[in-house]
């Protein structure tokens, strides 16, 4: 599948290597604290 232009700035890279990163150590909380987290 071809990239969008702004999928080639680094930036952008380097932002979903760090989402992906928080991603992995969120996986490690329990339950409760993930949906406190990610609830307004």
């Amino acid at each position: 599948m071809a990239r969008t232009n702004f999928e080639k700035l680094r930036v952008y890279q380097l932002s979903e290597q760090l989402a992906d990163q928080v991603w992995e150590i969120v996986l490690g909380w329990n339950f409760f604290a993930r949906i406190t987290v990610g609830s307004k």
